[in-house]
C-alpha cells in the first residue's frame, strides 16, 4: 500500500496515540460478589490483546519511521528541513536585535556627558550616575536587520511551501505486515 509521506507523518502521530491508550494493566481488582477465577483470566485475556496490539503499532511505527526517513533522504527533505532551521534561526537573530531602540542623538549624547562632567545626576534613575547606555546601532541600521529578518521569514515560507508539496508527492510503499498491522485502527 502507497501513502504519501504527508499521510505517513499523520499516521505515525496516530500510531503514537494509540500506544499510549493501549498499557495493559496486570493488576485486577476483585470483589466478593465476583469470580476471581473469571475476573483475573479476563484481565490476563486483556493483558494478552493489548500486549500483542501495542507491540504491533510499535513495530508499525517504526517500519513508517524508516521507510520515511529513506524517502526524506531520497526527495531531499532533510536538506530542506536543515535550511529551513537554519533560516528561522538567523530571522531570529535579526529580528531580536532589530526591537533595539536606536542609538541616541548626538546632542542627547552630549547633554548627558555635560552632565556627568558637572556631577548632576538625575534623582529618579537607578543607575550610576557616572555613565549610561545607548545602543551603537542607528534606526537606519536597525529598519535593515528587521527588513532582513522580513526577507528570511519570506525565503522560509518559500521552502516550507517546497516540503509541502515534496509531503504529498513522495510515497512510501508499507509492506503487507505493516498494513496487516494497522487494519481496524483507522490509521491508514
Amino acid at each position: 500500500m502507497k501513502i504519501s509521506l504527508r499521510k505517513a507523518n499523520a499516521a505515525q502521530t496516530r500510531i503514537k496515540e494509540l500506544i499510549e491508550f493501549l498499557v495493559p494493566k496486570s493488576a485486577v481488582t476483585i470483589n466478593e460478589f465476583e469470580d476471581p477465577n473469571e475476573a483475573i483470566n479476563n484481565a490476563h485475556e486483556e493483558f494478552g490483546q493489548h500486549l500483542t496490539w501495542r507491540l504491533e503499532l510499535v513495530e508499525a511505527l517504526y517500519e513508517i519511521r524508516k521507510l520515511v526517513a529513506a524517502a526524506n533522504q531520497k526527495a531531499g527533505i532533510n536538506d530542506l528541513l536543515a535550511d529551513v532551521a537554519q533560516i528561522e534561526k538567523k530571522a531570529r537573530f535579526y529580528a531580536d536585535f532589530a526591537r533595539l531602540t536606536p542609538r541616541m542623538s548626538e546632542k542627547v549624547i552630549e547633554g548627558k556627558i555635560a552632565k556627568i562632567k558637572h556631577g548632576e545626576s538625575d534623582r529618579y534613575s537607578y543607575q550610576n550616575g557616572s555613565e549610561f547606555e545607548t545602543c551603537c546601532l542607528e534606526k537606519g541600521e536597525l529598519l535593515a536587520l528587521a527588513k532582513k529578518a522580513q526577507q528570511l521569514r519570506a525565503e522560509k515560507q518559500k521552502l516550507q511551501d517546497k516540503l509541502l508539496e515534496l509531503n504529498f508527492r513522495h510515497e512510501i510503499d508499507l509492506d503487507a505486515t505493516t498494513v496487516a498491522n494497522l487494519q481496524g485502527w483507522d490509521v491508514v
